[in-house]
């Protein structure tokens, strides 16, 4: 028997404002004890260095998704988010944020508060030593006396401090190669044998440079952007059907959504195993995505089924008539990319009589 066959290419809109949350959203996420500490450079005293314009205003712009987006209705508690108010940072100023950080945590471990996350962000030129490398150059960096900050190794450290439960940091700094000595992380943060599990998303892969672009009016650096369209749910297949936006997902579209800017962004995870990114939850909340084609049949008598992926397995669906002929189908569906419409009505694909075939943008598949 022939099969009716439409490919079904489902992509994720644009939304008008960058950074802009759906009004669904539901917060449920209310970790007490998490903390941040986000950096963002524009300013370099090194002429050679291309002072940015939008990586300060990243950085902002996490700050705003920790406040409002984030955890409990409140979001993350400012006192534990730390950050450099000024388009400049030294060497001494980052350190003075870890210091801040390590106080705070230092307080919650002896109040017997339960260990929380830590997000890092950062924002600014930068370059890479090795595979997982990340070096941030402070805005005293120059080619003559190197001034750059090691975050892998930082954050490395933080792993084994025993403060923190998860460290997430995500990295928006070029990682071309160059042969810079990072200087020592000059903080004492002790150390035990069950480190923190870690995520560490880079703006782009070993070698590699990232960049900004303007996006409207505002200035910003593409992983930045695509990775904050993300965690605001902005972005439709990152979302899974618990509503939650894991780092497997995250890292997928990042991938994807980044290359089409001409560059990759790469990820550093313990254990390097996909199962364990799927389980790491980001953010939750989000109403589960829901996927909608319309159905036009030429002789409505007939009725039809719905099959999905490469094994035509029965699709769950909901239909709603337009018209005597013209139906729109709901469903939630993971990962779906293929949907074979069958007609008539059968509960096995291969007993389908006609055949047709129709791309996503088109809408509408006419049987």
């Amino acid at each position: 028997m022939p099969v009716l066959c439409c490919t079904i290419h489902i992509p994720s809109a644009l939304s008008k404002d960058l950074y802009e949350r759906p009004a669904a959203f539901e917060f449920n996420m209310d970790e007490a004890n998490d903390f941040a500490v986000v950096i963002g450079i524009d300013q370099y005293d090194e002429p050679e260095f291309t002072p940015l314009s939008g990586a300060h205003s990243d950085a902002k712009e996490f700050i705003t998704w920790l406040q409002t987006d984030y955890v409990a209705k409140s979001g993350l508690k400012k006192d534990n988010i730390i950050f450099n108010k000024q388009k400049e940072a030294t060497y001494s100023d980052i350190n003075r944020l870890f210091k801040q950080l390590l106080a705070k945590a230092e307080k919650s471990k002896a109040e017997k508060s339960p260990r929380g996350k830590l997000y890092i962000f950062v924002a600014g030129h930068g370059s890479g030593a090795s595979l997982r490398d990340s070096l941030l150059f402070t805005s005293e960096h120059s080619w003559k006396l190197p001034m750059c900050y090691d975050l892998t190794r930082m954050a490395d450290a933080l792993r084994y401090s025993d403060y923190f439960k998860e460290i997430l940091m995500f990295v928006d700094c070029c990682r071309n190669m160059r042969r810079y000595c990072a200087l020592p992380i000059p903080l004492d943060l002790g150390g035990t044998e069950s480190p923190a599990t870690h995520f560490y998303c880079f703006g782009s892969v070993f070698g590699e440079t990232t960049m900004e672009q303007t996006f409207g009016s505002k200035v910003a650096g593409v992983f930045s952007m695509h990775l904050l369209r993300a965690l605001r749910g902005r972005v439709e297949n990152t979302i899974n059907q618990s509503g939650q936006v894991t780092a497997h997902r995250l890292v997928r579209h990042l991938s994807s959504a980044v290359q089409q800017w001409g560059a990759s962004s790469g990820t550093d995870h313990d254990p390097h195993d996909e199962d364990v990114l799927k389980r790491m939850v980001l953010v939750a909340g989000f109403p589960a995505p829901v996927r909608t084609i319309e159905v036009e049949l030429s002789k409505p008598e007939e009725g039809f089924a719905l099959f999905s992926g490469k094994f035509l397995t029965p699709l769950h669906w909901q239909s709603e008539p337009v018209s005597k002929n013209l139906f729109r189908i709901y469903w939630e569906e993971e990962d779906l990319k293929i949907i074979t419409v069958a007609v008539p009505r059968v509960k096995h694909c291969e007993a389908a009589e006609r055949t047709v075939a129709a791309t996503f943008d088109q809408r509408r598949i006419r049987v």
